[in-house]
């Protein structure tokens, strides 16, 4: 099973590092349709056929990729995420504060 985690893990990693250099290139694509079923693909024909030769058809050893596929999401979206947009509610606050204070000086 450890053997399967670890498989899983590189493949997800794999997988996953694909998925986002995809992400990346649509923006200049001139067919991003294509780029997204393309990439797809080649990524699901990939990690398929790793799964099976490196799992050699044992029960444990798919759920061990499956564990270390799910892993390798988990840190891939945690390092890909996108950059949070500031909080403007604190400077809003304020500003509607100060709109208040200069309307009862009036």
């Amino acid at each position: 099973m450890t053997k399967g985690l670890c498989v899983g893990f590189l493949l997800g990693l794999g997988y996953f590092i694909g998925l986002w250099w995809t992400v990346r290139q649509l923006p200049g694509s001139k067919s991003p349709v294509r780029l997204l079923l393309g990439s797809f693909i080649c990524r699901t024909i990939i990690f398929g056929g790793l799964l099976v030769l490196a799992a050699g058809h044992q029960v444990l050893a798919y759920v061990g990729a499956a564990a270390g596929f799910y892993i390798a999401r988990l840190l891939m979206s945690n390092i890909c995420r996108p950059q949070r947009a500031p909080s403007f509610r604190r400077e809003s606050r304020k500003n509607f504060d100060e709109i208040r204070r200069l309307e009862a000086e009036e």
